[in-house]
């Protein structure tokens, strides 16, 4: 057992139990949106940040640690789900469109102020999606509404944060549109497992401040 704790413990097999796991959690993450033809997208983006948080700090088991997380975050995934499916698909709606109107010079000026506020909302709202499950990780205890309100507070305060994390999504998904396959590698993982690296500092200070204001009251 202490042989085994040893090993683990080394720089090259945690790297590669790493790069093993983001693997495997890729994989599982873009198998279960697509067969759920998205409804358990939430909980599964939920399930994938909450283990690689979890990967910096612990063993994890890729597979049922996954599918046991995607359990417990089902309820409020499908929540979320049902709630901002709509949201985007009016938005993509009203941006075609504006689009189309740009395109057939018509009503160009209200098309484009039209289109600056809906690419505007389509941006709030995906920041402080991007938030939501790093949110919910850290702080599981609140509801739905309150969790999304509170993330959509740290995308608006934390500016830095929320530029570096849609550069890292830019980024890859400039890669993916480069080299498709790339994806079904390390893709969504590898770029989640980033972000959450990045944002880990700011999450354990907020948490060791609540737990702070907790003890106080």
């Amino acid at each position: 057992m202490q042989d085994f704790e040893d090993k683990s413990n080394k720089k090259g097999y945690r790297f590669l139990k790493v790069a093993g796991d983001i693997f495997v959690l890729n994989l599982e993450f873009i198998l279960v949106s697509a067969i759920s033809l998205t409804i358990l997208f939430f909980p599964s983006l939920f399930a994938l940040v909450n283990l690689l948080k979890s990967e910096k700090e612990s063993y994890i088991n890729p597979f049922k640690d996954y599918f046991l997380l995607i359990k417990k975050y089902m309820k409020l995934g499908i929540k979320y789900w049902i709630c901002f499916i709509p949201i985007y698909l009016v938005l993509s709606y009203l941006i075609y469109l504006d689009y189309q109107l740009i395109k057939g010079n018509e009503n160009i000026m209200l098309a484009w102020l039209s289109l600056i506020i809906c690419f505007g909302i389509v941006m709030a709202l995906t920041s402080s999606i991007i938030e939501l499950p790093l949110y919910i990780t850290y702080f599981d205890n609140d509801k739905a509404f309150d969790s999304f309100q509170k993330a959509s507070l740290i995308a608006r305060k934390k500016i830095l944060l929320i530029i570096s994390s849609w550069m890292i999504i830019l980024s890859f998904a400039f890669i993916f549109y480069m080299f498709f396959p790339l994806i079904f590698f390390f893709g969504v993982a590898l770029m989640i497992y980033l972000i959450v690296l990045m944002s880990s500092r700011v999450y354990e200070t907020l948490e060791r401040e609540e737990k702070d204001r907790i003890k106080n009251n």
